[in-house]
């Protein structure tokens, strides 16, 4: 009967904990489920307001005109440009490449203009036909505008770019940066390789020049060594052969004179 007891005590406690497993997944997916549902409607919301945008930016691209000016007045500001060019259409954005920072920076040293100087520039219209009237009429022509006034005998240099939108010329000015910053990388890593081979042939040479330095002190360590050690002297007596060799002469000088 225990036995029996025990059983029935311990699958009636696996059936609990089975049924408050289910119960708790079951909240989980609930509130996963929630969480989840509202991402995906923030998502969504954001997709349809992210998809207008893309389309009204699309639909006005296609409908706006682009010119180009090859030249621009010295010091003319973009706002001088549009206030110019919107008495023939509205005007959307306005792009100039200012001029090189070295001419700049050798302008100020000879005490030229501080102003800034602009080379070229592009001007978006908000009509294509717009922009085509605007090129037609003013290339080659005087800005005009009030006698005396600092633009007046300047010449527009301005032409309409069929086919051309704003997003081909942000490629081009991207593709340019890309090489720019390329050309940049390669000649810091030459400028690398050079002091790295010109600090290797510094220390090299400098490791030569020691040795030679120690074999040049050694050298003269081993000479004044040498000058320093005692000379040996030995005791030099007379030959004794010139006297024997006056003898015999007088010797044989007798016994001739005997003979004789």
């Amino acid at each position: 009967m225990n036995s029996e007891n025990k059983t029935n005590n311990n699958s009636y406690s696996l059936n609990n904990n089975k049924k408050s497993n289910i119960k708790s997944n079951i909240d989980i997916n609930n509130t996963i489920s929630k969480t989840d549902k509202e991402n995906i409607e923030t998502i969504l919301f954001c997709k349809k307001t992210l998809t207008k945008k893309v389309l009204e930016a699309s639909e006005k691209s296609k409908m706006s005109g682009i010119v180009y000016l090859s030249k621009i007045p010295p010091f003319m500001k973009p706002e001088t440009i549009r206030h110019l060019l919107s008495q023939y259409g509205e005007i959307g954005r306005i792009f100039l490449a200012s001029e090189n920072y070295k001419s700049y920076i050798k302008r100020i040293r000879y005490k030229g203009n501080k102003k800034k100087k602009y080379t070229e520039g592009w001007v978006e219209f908000k009509e294509k036909k717009k922009a085509k009237l605007a090129a037609d009429t003013l290339n080659t022509t005087i800005i005009g505008g009030k006698p005396g006034t600092y633009y007046h005998d300047d010449i527009w240099n301005i032409k309409y770019l069929p086919k051309f939108k704003w997003s081909h010329l942000q490629e081009q000015f991207s593709s340019k940066n890309a090489s720019r910053a390329s050309k940049l990388r390669a000649e810091i890593s030459r400028t690398k390789r050079e002091n790295q081979n010109y600090i290797k042939n510094y220390q090299h040479g400098k490791m030569i020049e020691n040795i030679k330095n120690k074999k040049r002190k050694t050298n003269e360590d081993i000479s004044s060594n040498s000058e320093k050690r005692t000379k040996c002297k030995f005791k030099q007596r007379e030959a004794i052969i010139n006297n024997i060799s006056t003898d015999i002469k007088n010797e044989i000088n007798k016994v001739l004179d005997k003979i004789f």
